[in-house]
């Protein structure tokens, strides 16, 4: 896991129950690792503290974490490639090899389990995999194909960059520009319906709370008088719904 801290409390009990737990019950052991920053969000200066540290030793259970000040120059990539040399640095201390490997941050809500042997699983039903498509050279991408643009390019998978995995050697491979010989694979595990940014969430929800209130309360007004405001919270309202 890497960048801000976030929702990192609210988000935990998502990713135990639709990560963790459900890819033990596959017979597999799950270790965690985080590069996270000292600040919990760079828009609220807000540093860690001792109950949050605390928080993310007794929950989370890290093999191996970092919590470290963000300076200039210092953005997502270095995140992602210091929670994975953090991890490689655990490999090698300890003598073991992963099979999979998952990136995502400690903002994101799972609505929907996340198994990696199950989509894996696909290229087998359909035997590509005997036609070179094997998962030792794919990586696999959560995203929002055909919700932020009329194309889908394998070049270029929209918010690629919350959820993915692949085998261990893979997955510093961004499907943006040159993937070195790894086929980026798109999968249906898609933003807002399998998996959320938590902060978002909140947001449309506080929105939703108020444009419902608004709307109530105009009601009790005569409606020749808040007739436009009505129809203009009700639209309003339609659209915050289609984003819970």
């Amino acid at each position: 896991m890497f960048g801000h801290a976030r929702t990192f409390k609210d988000a935990f009990s998502s990713l135990k129950e639709k990560v963790i737990d459900v890819n033990v019950k596959k017979g597999y052991e799950v270790d965690v690792f985080l590069h996270i920053w000292s600040v919990n969000d760079y828009t609220n200066n807000i540093d860690l503290n001792d109950e949050d540290i605390k928080f993310i030793e007794e929950n989370y259970k890290p093999k191996k974490y970092k919590i470290e000040v963000q300076t200039e120059g210092k953005r997502m990539h270095y995140s992602i490639n210091s929670v994975n040399e953090i991890r490689l640095e655990y490999q090698k201390e300890n003598n073991i090899q992963y099979d999979w490997v998952i990136f995502t941050r400690p903002d994101i809500l799972f609505l929907a389990n996340l198994i990696p042997d199950d989509f894996e699983a696909d290229y087998m039903k359909k035997d590509v995999i005997e036609k070179g498509l094997k998962s030792d050279n794919i990586a696999f991408y959560g995203n929002t194909l055909f919700l932020r643009m009329g194309i889908s390019d394998p070049r270029y998978i929209t918010e690629a960059d919350l959820v993915w995995f692949a085998r261990p050697k893979n997955v510093l491979i961004t499907p943006y520009g040159d993937t070195k010989g790894i086929i980026p694979v798109p999968i249906k595990f898609i933003h807002e319906t399998h998996f959320l940014i938590l902060r978002f969430a909140k947001k449309v929800s506080k929105r939703l709370f108020e444009t419902k209130l608004k709307l109530a309360i105009f009601k009790f007004l005569p409606y020749c008088l808040v007739k436009n405001k009505i129809e203009k919270y009700e639209k309003k309202l339609s659209l915050y719904e289609k984003q819970v």
